[in-house]
């Protein structure tokens, strides 16, 4: 019972830190891939906050 309460923590700990901003980073950059593709333009306060140009 004590290893299914683990895996249970674990494997939500794992969805919440690690998977859920990974997602939104992935669907961020399509979005303004997309964006690019049809010339809008984005605010740049979004750019700003952006936190995968901050890691490239």
């Amino acid at each position: 019972m004590a290893w299914v309460i683990i895996g249970g923590l674990s494997s939500s700990l794992v969805l919440t830190l690690v998977l859920v901003p990974v997602m939104y980073m992935i669907i961020e950059r399509l979005r303004l891939k997309v964006n690019s593709w049809f010339g809008k333009e984005d605010v740049d306060e979004v750019k700003l906050h952006n936190p995968v140009e901050i890691i490239d």
